[in-house]
């Protein structure tokens, strides 16, 4: 997603590019080239989608699922709900940590909510399936 021209980056929210100056993006110290991945009119409108709660603030989950997958106040519970509060791969419901959102790291597209287990084995099988894909291709 960041890849293109030298000197440029692409919003993770709009998909439209600009110069990657402090004009366009924010700073973000923790950033390879210290900007965020969200132009500064997204960051203004992710506020506005999710409305304000107490002290005119959003609150944080809200707020970082916003910025994090594009979702509106609230859709993390209704996802969890619509899952019947268990993962999408084991069913089981969460024991000691919320469901993490697993989502597509090219394109950004939420597949659903999973477990820790379930999440943190994802990559481990994409390997294995294409290990053994090469190797079935072979014999």
């Amino acid at each position: 997603m960041e890849q293109g021209l030298e000197g440029y980056r692409t919003c993770r929210q709009c998909d439209k590019t600009f110069l990657a100056t402090t004009e366009w993006f924010h700073r973000n110290k923790t950033a390879k080239n210290g900007l965020r991945r969200t132009c500064k009119a997204c960051d203004r409108s992710i506020g506005s989608r999710l409305g304000t709660g107490k002290f005119g603030l959003v609150s944080s989950d809200d707020y970082y699922y916003a910025r994090a997958y594009g979702f509106q106040a609230g859709e993390y519970e209704r996802r969890l709900q619509e899952q019947g509060g268990v993962c999408a791969v084991c069913d089981q419901p969460p024991k000691k940590y919320r469901l993490s959102v697993d989502h597509d790291h090219v394109t950004g597209k939420v597949r659903g909510l999973l477990c820790n287990n379930c999440n943190r084995a994802l990559p481990r099988v994409d390997r294995l399936v294409a290990y053994l894909q090469k190797h079935a291709a072979k014999e």
